[in-house]
């Protein structure tokens, strides 16, 4: 099997990328519909960060990709900035190989020796534990939009570095 070289995306690829991740969540089990648009938008925006939108190719065939973009946990007296994870994706034949992993782990190390000290993401609390992800209410931070109780821990952080999240809470923008 040739090797899987991760990397951060180029502008020329853009276009792919959005294919990628259409093709990816059309039989993900959890799907807006919307994920290719929320690239775009992200891409498009003052949070997107270059060096944290990260994709995944083999035999120069992109397989994956994950992106990291600005955001904020405020409060009445303060805004604390942050990261937020997503959207992450692999192509059906590539799940379950251990690449969207790969890719993750690849983006929060990233983010790490950049400097950045938290991560939040609204995803399955399930497999985000295995990051270090736990429950943003932990840290008596909540997302901005009204979720139904049996939602409300899959909207979690990671503190990149011990303790960034003492001290912090409010709401953050996901």
């Amino acid at each position: 099997m040739t090797e899987i070289n991760i990397r951060p995306e180029i502008p020329l690829e853009y276009e792919n990328i959005c294919g990628l991740v259409k093709t990816a969540f059309e039989t993900a089990h959890v799907s807006s519909g919307e994920e290719a648009n929320l690239v775009r938008n992200i891409r498009g925006g003052l949070n997107y960060i270059p060096e944290l939108s990260l994709v995944a190719e083999r035999d120069g065939v992109l397989i994956g990709q994950v992106m990291l973009s600005k955001t904020t946990v405020t409060n009445e007296n303060d805004v604390f900035p942050t990261l937020f994870l997503g959207p992450v994706c692999t192509l059906p034949e590539y799940r379950n190989k251990g690449l969207g992993g790969a890719l993750i782990n690849a983006a929060l190390a990233k983010a790490k020796d950049m400097g950045h000290t938290a991560v939040f993401l609204a995803g399955d609390r399930n497999y985000y534990r295995r990051f270090g992800f736990v429950s943003a209410s932990e840290h008596r931070i909540r997302c901005q939009h009204e979720l139904p109780p049996e939602l409300l821990d899959n909207v979690m952080a990671l503190e990149l570095t011990p303790d960034a999240l003492k001290g912090v809470a409010g709401i953050v923008t996901l």
